[in-house]
């Protein structure tokens, strides 16, 4: 595993409703996770709103990614990984890529993936109350500030409105309840219908990205031990 994982990364995309979040609010759960997949992590510092709108998320992702080609990375090596709104970031970055022919990554996982900034999936209307997490009125305001006067519809937004063409092996992890919770069954339908190859994993009675509480929570724990098996898999 060492000789075939050395020249691997993950490249991180952390969430935070495109407002908060950063290397350090994030730091710990990543190097839990970079360790149960056996690799090196990169977690990308983007911009945030209100003060950094769209496209400066999305552009500091890509931004990142093509950093490390620039380093010697090749596609391949590369497993595009994020949660909640950073986890959107890894569909929208993996549209990209696409569409600009650039190398695929070799996998994607995304742990509660914010797909949809329309909000219009019947979760966010059915778990307003079940999610403990997120309120609505939060993440509203964070879909504001960051898409402002765009279509909030359009694939750079989100990826649940983009077209992909074979993309590379998924795994999504969702709680049931959750505030975003029909984001991941679309993406999975949309990955699957593409030919994609997609791992879908689902929790009842959890928090949304419910990994946030490793070393203190037995089902993050096991959640990213559940990610680490997937990333080895592919490598």
């Amino acid at each position: 595993m060492q000789a075939r994982s050395a020249r691997k990364v993950i490249l991180y995309l952390h969430g935070g409703g495109f407002t908060l979040g950063d290397a350090v609010s994030h730091g710990a759960m990543v190097a839990r996770i970079a360790g149960a997949c056996g690799l090196r992590a990169a977690l990308v510092d983007y911009r945030l709103a209100p003060e950094h709108p769209y496209p400066a998320a999305i552009d500091d992702a890509q931004f990142a990614y093509e950093g490390l080609l620039a380093r010697g990375f090749g596609g391949d090596d590369i497993i595009l990984m994020g949660d909640s709104a950073g986890g959107g970031l890894v569909f929208t970055l993996l549209h990209r890529i696409e569409q600009q022919g650039l190398p695929k990554p070799r996998a994607c996982v995304a742990i509660s993936p914010w797909g949809d900034l329309t909000m219009a999936g019947e979760s966010f209307r059915d778990n307003v109350a079940s999610d403990i997490m997120l309120p609505i009125g939060w993440i509203t305001r964070g879909r504001d500030a960051y898409v402002g006067a765009h279509d909030a519809a359009i694939p750079d937004i989100s990826p649940i409105f983009a077209t992909f063409t074979a993309p590379p092996p998924s795994f999504l992890v969702v709680a049931k309840h959750e505030l975003l919770a029909s984001d991941s069954y679309t993406l999975r339908d949309m990955l699957k219908d593409a030919g994609g190859d997609v791992a879908f994993h689902e929790e009842e009675n959890l928090p949304h990205v419910w990994t946030f509480y490793q070393g203190k929570f037995a089902p993050a724990d096991r959640t990213i031990m559940q990610i680490g098996d997937f990333v080895k898999r592919r490598l």
